[in-house]
């Protein structure tokens, strides 16, 4: 519930379509309060114990993460993945990995068709906040090699 939680919910989710709650133990009422507010009150559930009660089940979770290091051996390599930086237009400016296509979080549902479908995408953004929900939004939209850069941009620039 970090970050712009009901702000990203609001801009990318469905507020018709029900809402199963991942939350840690004990913020369950106070996320669901948050959604409501925002118009999201078609809440089914929640994950009894977050995502902890899912570790037991690793068929439930699906969490690809790339390290800087690994995404510059990635990138040199002979079929390198497509990076797709989802930072506002400001950030993007200011400097971004060479080869990226820039496609924001926001205008995800305007531009995902812009995406390749043939080569494995590699999400990036400040912190990694970002890019962790648009891999998760291109694997629903069924995309099958995805991942995000740990550290986003902050963590790219600094030195191993």
């Amino acid at each position: 519930m970090s970050g712009r939680y009901a702000s990203w919910v609001g801009t990318l989710l469905d507020p018709a379509k029900p809402i199963v709650l991942i939350a840690d133990p004990g913020k369950e009422e106070e996320s669901a309060l948050r959604l409501g507010r925002i118009g999201f009150d078609r809440i089914a559930g929640y994950l009894r114990g977050g995502m902890k009660s899912a570790s037991n089940r690793p068929s439930l979770v699906r969490r690809s993460r790339i390290g800087r290091e690994g995404l510059a051996r990635a990138l040199a390599g002979s079929s390198p993945p497509q990076v797709v930086d989802v930072r506002q237009e400001g950030e993007w400016l200011a400097g971004h990995i060479e080869g990226a296509l820039h496609l924001p979080l926001a205008s995800w549902d305007a531009q995902r068709s812009k995406l390749p479908r043939d080569r494995e995408l590699v999400f990036v953004c400040k912190s990694g906040y970002r890019s962790s929900i648009a891999a998760s939004l291109a694997e629903r939209s069924g995309f099958a090699a995805v991942t995000d850069l740990s550290g986003g941009m902050d963590g790219w620039g600094k030195p191993a």
